[in-house]
């Protein structure tokens, strides 16, 4: 093994065409898939790796801790790496889930959901967690490709190459489903989606019927959701409201939203604000309550993706409930009826919507004696006692 195994890999990164790192674990996927390592043997160590490669021992751990995360090898402490299955057998065929990151809240959700409803099928997942690394992600897709995976689950990842990415998918022939898009046209490709405008005009409707009229909205700003913003502003048009440019904030999304001159003024700032994501909207309530505005009291929070939340105390955060389950059999239900020649699909999957303890009647608003409940075809959202 020393050096041999991986001549491949070394012209490879000679070319300098991708990150070592990632050469390293697509090579080791390749020897596993061709029986040079079968379960259960050892893969040898970091240093041995390391030589054979020409390398640093920084290098190979990531490498190897990719291919722990997809659950290829298994890691025991004073004993090595081990492989724990099978790369495209047979009997459990693969599909590839690529995921931006896994610190989403919403990523984290469907990547069980995928991997539950794989292994029930008979499917095995191998997960590529990408964090915007275009040129990683298409050996991966490769990977997938040459070890006949049945499909490819795929999200958004890097919008700069999204569609560099996909052409190669198609030019690949693998089936594919993309899901939860929601910046780009999916017009080439099957897209399964939660619907979002729908999930708006509840949030909407909530808001207004307790009385909002200066509604914010704070989303993140890699990859901010444009069009969510525009489907915002459309339906606050239908109650003759607006969003002053001053009540948009964009900032990073794990980072605290700096809120503070959307509320220099208290008499014209925003009464309500809606987030796209759960992480944004714990973190514009704890900068809220630092700058002494209470939740819901002075500002209402409404989230568009998130399950009732409860990561801080006391938090039950009113929410658009995403249709997980609907997705996840959508997403398989393509996959697995996939023909050359099937027309294209695009299923919008209507959430749900949850009223929690984040929001309120305005206080500079008296809401009408007959506020009782709100009706819509999609849910019952009942006013606070």
């Amino acid at each position: 093994m020393a050096g041999g195994g991986f001549e491949r890999a070394r012209r490879m990164v000679g070319r300098g065409s991708v990150p070592k790192h990632a050469v390293l674990a697509a090579e080791v996927r390749r020897l596993v898939g061709s029986g040079r390592f079968g379960v259960g043997d050892a893969i040898p160590g970091e240093q041995a790796l390391a030589h054979a490669f020409g390398c640093s021992r920084g290098t190979v751990r990531r490498a190897l801790d990719t291919l722990v995360h997809e659950g290829l090898i298994r890691r025991r402490r004073g004993a090595g790496h081990f492989v724990a299955r099978p790369l495209g057998s047979g009997r459990e065929p693969l599909i590839g889930l690529i995921l931006p990151n896994i610190l989403n809240a919403e990523m984290l959700r469907l990547s069980q959901r995928f991997t539950l409803e794989a292994t029930r099928r008979g499917y095995r997942i191998v997960l590529g967690v990408m964090e915007e690394q275009a040129v990683v992600e298409r050996e991966f897709i490769s990977d997938l490709h040459r070890l006949k995976a049945s499909g490819l689950i795929k999200f958004p990842t890097s919008l700069p190459d999204e569609e560099d990415l996909r052409a190669h998918i198609r030019s690949l022939g693998l089936p594919h489903v993309i899901v939860n898009d929601f910046w780009l046209p999916s017009d080439r490709d099957h897209h399964v989606c939660c619907d979002e405008a729908a999930g708006l005009e509840m949030a909407v409707e909530h808001l207004v019927n307790l009385g909002h009229r200066r509604i914010g909205w704070v989303d993140g700003s890699d990859g901010p959701r444009v069009r969510a913003l525009a489907t915002l502003q459309a339906m606050l048009a239908r109650y003759g409201l607006a969003i002053p440019e001053k009540h948009v904030l964009l900032c990073p999304p794990y980072e605290t939203p700096p809120i503070g001159p959307m509320f220099s003024d208290r008499e014209s700032a925003p009464t309500a604000i809606v987030t796209p994501y759960d992480g944004i909207a714990v973190r514009l309530i704890e900068e809220m309550e630092r700058l002494g505005l209470c939740v819901p009291d002075d500002v209402s929070v409404v989230n568009l993706n998130g399950y009732p939340f409860y990561a801080l105390p006391g938090m039950d955060l009113s929410t658009v409930i995403p249709p997980d389950d609907q997705i996840v059999r959508r997403v398989f239900e393509l996959l697995t009826q996939h023909q050359q020649d099937q027309a294209l699909c695009r299923y919008l999957c209507r959430p749900a919507f949850h009223v929690g303890r984040t929001t309120a009647a305005p206080r500079d608003v008296s809401r009408p004696e007959t506020a009782g409940a709100v009706e819509s075809p999609s849910c019952v959202v009942a006013a606070r006692t």
